[in-house]
């Protein structure tokens, strides 16, 4: 229980910094000056993407313990974190409602393979025999649910007026339940509790990776929220200082203007 509760927090998290650190590319004024923030988006949610299929591995009630081949594990992180950075970069051109879905099509397809190839890399015994209906259900639920997301973010509302914190709560709640429901039906797909055995259990226990990223992963996104409001913080005081200016500027203008006429 205190892992599902532990994943649904990290989700939830890490998909509101992730529109944070989009939002900051999406001021940059060139693609290629955005890469820095989508870069840093990706592997946030790269990261999570992995966790989260980790933790849920190691929250079934299995009855034996679960391992992961010793090379698949870390190219499955590195791959999460590779193909998040693709899908979050489509978000910079988006000009319609069907670039929301093009883009949450791209981070299903940067996220579902991932869960999939957690739940093989474990070696379960005697087979995954996999349910293909239930991954085409889990496609579909995350594509529509990352879209809706992504638009929600990316809206007036959460851009600019009164509301914003709001908006981008939604936003990030819907973004990391889709997440977490994607998971569960992949893991129904798969079929978890009819295994009686995994052949890598003793080359990296998921106990271990579930403490890393039950452990690492809030400490980083903790960084990562906090380097992100430094940012925003920074920001709000350029433009007041800009604001200020202008107002000085105006206000001399006016003081000659005066001293002329008189």
């Amino acid at each position: 229980m205190l892992l599902w509760l532990l994943s649904t927090v990290l989700a939830i998290l890490a998909a509101y910094i992730v529109q944070g650190w989009l939002r900051q590319a999406l001021k940059r004024p060139k693609p290629l000056l955005a890469f820095g923030p989508l870069a840093v988006g990706g592997f946030t949610w790269g990261s999570l993407v992995s966790s989260v299929a980790v933790l849920s591995i190691a929250a079934a009630p299995l009855p034996f313990p679960v391992g992961f081949q010793n090379l698949v594990a870390p190219v499955l992180w590195v791959s999460s974190i590779v193909a998040a950075v693709l899908a979050i970069v489509g978000l910079l051109w988006r000009r319609a409602w069907w670039m929301f879905v093009i883009c949450g099509a791209l981070m299903t397809a940067a996220t579902l393979p991932i869960q999939y190839g957690w739940i093989t890399a474990a070696g379960f015994r005697p087979g995954i025999v996999w349910r293909e209906e239930l991954l085409v259900v889990a496609g579909a639920v995350m594509t529509f649910g990352y879209a809706v997301g992504w638009w929600l973010a990316l809206a007036d509302s959460a851009l600019q007026g009164g509301r914003q914190l709001l908006w981008r709560l939604g936003a990030a709640a819907l973004m990391g339940l889709t997440l977490l429901a994607g998971q569960e039906i992949t893991s129904l797909a798969a079929g978890l509790l009819a295994q009686v055995g995994s052949v890598y259990q003793y080359q990296v226990p998921a106990a271990v990776l579930a403490l890393v990223g039950g452990a690492a992963l809030p400490l980083l996104l903790f960084v990562l929220l906090l380097d992100l409001e430094i940012r925003r913080q920074s920001q709000r005081r350029k433009r007041r200082g800009m604001d200020t200016s202008h107002i000085m500027v105006r206000k001399r203008e006016k003081r000659r203007s005066r001293t002329r006429e008189a």
